[in-house]
């Protein structure tokens, strides 16, 4: 018998009489710094950008696979902040935008997520829902909440909720809210819920004592190529310059006369995936092409000012360039701030 896709029932298999909230133990997706989910507070220092991960933690009804989620995220402070969600490969059905910067609950959006078949979770009981780019712009602190999507699909299931692998039910399980203290360190700061629209889960971006690499400091400059000016080692992400292919004179000269002990891509796990996203309205959109985006090391002494304005005012394949901790544009580029997310 051919049997409907598992999210177009979540808005027509009727529901069981109960309340939506009223599971317990049955997973719950969060967000977190590393592909293992064991980090909930990341450190993204001002004009860098960081991958964070989506990661369903199943339980209890879930524990056996699923077949799709629905939820959102909900961002607290989104001024400053440029974030894009990027789906699972293995998914079919990616119906809106899980990003929410809208204060009203039922209006900020969310994603009902789909897959052709049973993601069955690994050993620890995970199940790869994706990943957020995040870019800091200048942005406060800020918490990620999890939470119902603000349209649930089906009203008699107002919560975020997975879908189980029970072909041909495919039945509907609310998640439970992760334990109190997702962050590793307990450094989550208070959110304010509603009993209609609660968190299951709350990830800290540079909440006080995140568990994550401080600022780069005044020895690194942030840069961005032409493309084509250098590259590394095929499968490397931070070398020495000996080992980087210059083929600019221009850069190769400035580079060496400021002794730069290490070249590094700032932005290491970025794939031309990540140039692909989807809006609110789950439109797809194109994101900026990161790859050219460099990390400059001087040495202990040096001047990561002095090697910025040396690059500005020398070569023309540096669109940008700026010691770490703030932002300022080439001449050369035209588009206006933040000049790197657009070029």
């Amino acid at each position: 018998m051919k049997c409907l896709p598992p999210l177009l029932l979540l808005a027509i298999v009727p529901a069981i009489a109960a309340s939506a909230l009223a599971q317990t133990g049955d997973g719950y997706v969060g967000i977190y710094r590393d592909s293992l989910g064991s980090m909930a507070c990341a450190s993204v220092p001002p004009y860098t950008g960081a991958t964070l991960y989506v990661i369903g933690r199943t339980a209890g009804q879930s524990a056996n696979g699923i077949t799709g989620a629905e939820f959102r995220i909900e961002v607290t402070s989104p001024s400053g902040w440029y974030i894009s969600y990027n789906p699972p490969a293995g998914a079919n059905i990616v119906s809106g935008n899980p990003i929410d910067t809208d204060p009203d609950p039922n209006a900020g959006g969310g994603m009902n997520l789909g897959f052709p078949s049973c993601q069955v979770p690994d050993g620890n009981g995970r199940v790869k829902l994706g990943t957020l780019s995040v870019f800091n712009a200048g942005g406060s602190p800020t918490n990620l909440l999890v939470r119902r999507h603000s349209r649930p699909s089906n009203a008699d299931f107002a919560c975020p909720l997975f879908v189980e692998c029970d072909d041909p039910y495919y039945r509907k399980v609310c998640m439970t809210p992760a334990p109190p203290d997702s962050c590793t360190l307990g450094t989550q700061k208070a959110s304010v819920t509603s009993t209609d629209d609660p968190a299951v889960f709350t990830a800290s971006l540079n909440e006080v004592g995140s568990d994550q690499e401080p600022s780069l400091g005044s020895r690194e400059v942030l840069t961005k190529f032409v493309p084509g000016t250098i590259s590394l080692p095929p499968g490397q992400t931070n070398v020495s310059l000996a080992s980087v292919t210059i083929n600019s004179d221009a850069v190769r000269t400035i580079l060496e006369n400021h002794n730069v002990e290490t070249v590094g891509k700032t932005f290491p796990n970025f794939t031309l995936a990540d140039t692909l996203g989807y809006d609110r309205f789950g439109e797809p959109v194109r994101h900026a092409n990161l790859s050219e985006h460099y990390t400059l090391t001087v040495p202990v002494g040096g001047s990561g000012t002095a090697l910025a304005a040396d690059l500005t005012a020398a070569s023309w394949e540096v669109v940008f360039t700026e010691p770490n901790g703030g932002v300022g544009l080439h001449t050369a580029c035209q588009y206006g701030p933040p000049c790197n997310l657009l070029v």
